[in-house]
C-alpha cells in the first residue's frame, strides 16, 4: 500500500460492514431462544439436540436486574497503543472497532438486563508489578469488590498468579474454554494442575494488536530480487535462511565512511535487541515444553534449540545487516547525534518508513503508523521457519503489553463475571473482533490481499512459552539478551542458571 492516496474507503463502505457484522451478531441472538425468561440474576444452559449445536454462548440465559458488570483495565497516557478500547464506548462515532464495540454492548446489555462498565488504570510503562496488578492486589488483600473482572499486562501474569489473585477459570460453568472465540492455545499452555486462571478469546483485542509481523518494503525488494515473499509463505520456502539472504542484500554503506548508521541501508531494523526471541520461536525454538507425559521441561539448552540461537547470533551479531537497540550496535549513540527520533527502540520504526531498511520486526498496531506514510509500499509476513521441513509459521505471543483476563479470586459469585466473560467472548467474533481484524487491520491498513492472508497466517500459528512469559529462574534471559554478548556464550550460561531455573518450574508446576 502506498499511503493513504491509494485508497481512500469511505466512511459509508466502513459503515456497511459495520452494519453487516452486528447484522450476524443479531441473528445468533435471536437464533439462540425467544424465551429468555429466567429468574433475576439466574443462569442456564439448555439441553436440547437443537441449541447444543449452538456456540456455548448462545446456550446461556439470564437477566441479571440492571446489575453492573465492571471490567478492570488498562490506560497509558505515555503508550496509548496499550490501552484497552475494546471493554467500552459511550457512544458511535463512525469508527468501525468503536461502533462495533457499542453495538456489542448494546446487544448483550439488552438481551440479559445488564450494565457494561470499565474501570480503567493509568499504568506506566513498568517493567512489572505494574500499577494495575497494585490495584488488583490491593482489592484482593482489602476484600473491596469494586470490579467483577480484570485485563493484565501479560508481562505481570506470572506475578498475578503466583499470589494467588485468580479464580480457577475452569471451575466456572459459565465458560466453556473449548468453544473456538477462546484462545484455545493459550489456555493449554497456561493450564497447570488442572487450574486456568488467565485467558484471552476474541473479546481481548490489545493482544491481537500487539501481535508481531515482519514488514517489508516492496519497493525496495523489488530492486534487489524477484522474490515473491507471500508465494514463499505459501509454498513452505520462507525459511530463516532465505529471510537472511536477502537482508543481507539489502544492507549498505550509503555515504561510504565506512560506518554504518541512522543514513545507511539496513537488512532489518529491530525495536529491542530481544526481538531475537521472535525468530527463535518462530524457527522452532522453546524454552520450556511438554515432554510426552505433558510434565513440562526446560529445552532451551539441547542440541536444536542451541543450533537454531548460533544460527541467529551469526546472523545477527557477525554482519551488518541487523540495525537494533545494543551495545555492539552503538544505536544509542544515534540519538542525540542527529538521528531525529527521540529513544532508540524508534530507530527501527524510523528507519522502515524512511525507506531505510527491507524488513522490520513489528507488531500490527504499528499498520496505521504505515499506511500514512506518503509513498510506502509494503507488506507483511509472518516470521520465516526454520527449514522448509518445519510444517508451520509461528508467532511468538506478546510478552509485555498483550492483556490477559481473569476473575479475582474473592469474587462473592465468579459465576457473574464468568457469564459476562463468556458472552462478551462469543459475540465478539462476529463484531468488534472482525471489525478490528477483517476490517481495520486488512481493509483500512493493509489493503492488499496477500497481506490479509499473511495476517490470517500469522495469528493461526500464535503459540506460547511458559519460558518466556515467567521466565522461571531467568531462563528466558540468554535468549534476551543473546545479541548483547560479545560472543556467543549461550551454553555456558545455561549451564550457569539451569539448576535455579528448574527448582523456580518446580515451585509453580510442584515438581
Amino acid at each position: 500500500m502506498k499511503g493513504k492516496n491509494k485508497q481512500n474507503f469511505s466512511k459509508s463502505v466502513l459503515a456497511l460492514i459495520l452494519a453487516q457484522l452486528i447484522l450476524l451478531a443479531s441473528c445468533g441472538q435471536e437464533a439462540s431462544s425467544d424465551d429468555t425468561t429466567a429468574t433475576t440474576g439466574s443462569v442456564t444452559g439448555e439441553s436440547t439436540d437443537a441449541v447444543a449445536e449452538q456456540p456455548h454462548y448462545l446456550t446461556l440465559e439470564a437477566d441479571f436486574g440492571g446489575k453492573t458488570f465492571t471490567m478492570l483495565g488498562v490506560a497509558s497516557k505515555e503508550h496509548p497503543f496499550f490501552q484497552n478500547f475494546e471493554i467500552y464506548v459511550e457512544e458511535e462515532n463512525g469508527d468501525v472497532v468503536n461502533d462495533a464495540v457499542f453495538q456489542r454492548n448494546q446487544i448483550i446489555e439488552e438481551k440479559y438486563n445488564v450494565t457494561i462498565k470499565q474501570d480503567l488504570v493509568e499504568t506506566p510503562n513498568a517493567a512489572n508489578n505494574t500499577a494495575i496488578f497494585k490495584r488488583i492486589q490491593t482489592e484482593i488483600m482489602t476484600n473491596d469488590k469494586t470490579f467483577d473482572a480484570f485485563f493484565i499486562p501479560s508481562r505481570d501474569a506470572a506475578l498475578v498468579m503466583q499470589s494467588d489473585y485468580c479464580a480457577n477459570l475452569l471451575d466456572i460453568d459459565s465458560i466453556d474454554m473449548t468453544e473456538s472465540y477462546w484462545n484455545q492455545v493459550m489456555a493449554e499452555a497456561l493450564t497447570i494442575n488442572d487450574e486456568l486462571l488467565l485467558a484471552s478469546s476474541d473479546f481481548s483485542l490489545v493482544d491481537k494488536k500487539r501481535t508481531y509481523i515482519v514488514s517489508y518494503n516492496r519497493e525496495l525488494l523489488s530492486t534487489l530480487s524477484d522474490a515473491d515473499l507471500p508465494d514463499m509463505v505459501r509454498e513452505g520456502t520462507w525459511t530463516f535462511d532465505n529471510f537472511n539472504k536477502l537482508a543481507s542484500l539489502a544492507s549498505r554503506d550509503l555515504d561510504g565512511n565506512g560506518e554504518y548508521d541512522w543514513k545507511d541501508q539496513w537488512g532489518i531494523g529491530m525495536g529491542a535487541q530481544n526481538d531475537v526471541a521472535l525468530f527463535y520461536a518462530a524457527m522452532g525454538g522453546r524454552v520450556v515444553e511438554a515432554d510426552k507425559d505433558g510434565t513440562p521441561i526446560i529445552v532451551a539448552d539441547n542440541e536444536r534449540n542451541t543450533n537454531i540461537a548460533e544460527i541467529i547470533y551469526r546472523a545477527f551479531m557477525e554482519t551488518q545487516t541487523t540495525a537494533f537497540n545494543a551495545k555492539q550496535n552503538r544505536v544509542q549513540t544515534w540519538i542525540g547525534s542527529g538521528c531525529p527520533v527521540a529513544a532508540p527502540t524508534s530507530v527501527a520504526s524510523y528507519l522502515f518508513q524512511n525507506g531505510r531498511s527491507l524488513f522490520s520486526c513489528a507488531v500490527v498496531q504499528s499498520l496505521p503508523s504505515y499506511s500514512d506514510v506518503e509513498g510506502l509500499d509494503y507488506g507483511i509476513v509472518p516470521f520465516p521457519k526454520y527449514d522448509e521441513q518445519q510444517k508451520d509459521y509461528y508467532t511468538l505471543f506478546e510478552t509485555w503489553g498483550a492483556l490477559l483476563m481473569g476473575i479475582p479470586v474473592t469474587s462473592d459469585d465468579p459465576e457473574f463475571p464468568g457469564f459476562m466473560l463468556e458472552v462478551l467472548s462469543g459475540y465478539s467474533t462476529d463484531t468488534s473482533y472482525k471489525a478490528y481484524v477483517e476490517t481495520a487491520s486488512k481493509i483500512k491498513y493493509i489493503y492488499d490481499e496477500d497481506s490479509a492472508e499473511m495476517l490470517d497466517i500469522v495469528y493461526k500459528g500464535l503459540m506460547v512459552d511458559v519460558g518466556v512469559m515467567y521466565n522461571f529462574g531467568g531462563i528466558f534471559n540468554p535468549i534476551a539478551d543473546l545479541m548483547l554478548a560479545p560472543s556467543f556464550n549461550y551454553a555456558s550460561r545455561y549451564a550457569a542458571i539451569k539448576d535455579a531455573a528448574q527448582a523456580a518450574m518446580d515451585e509453580v508446576y510442584g515438581g
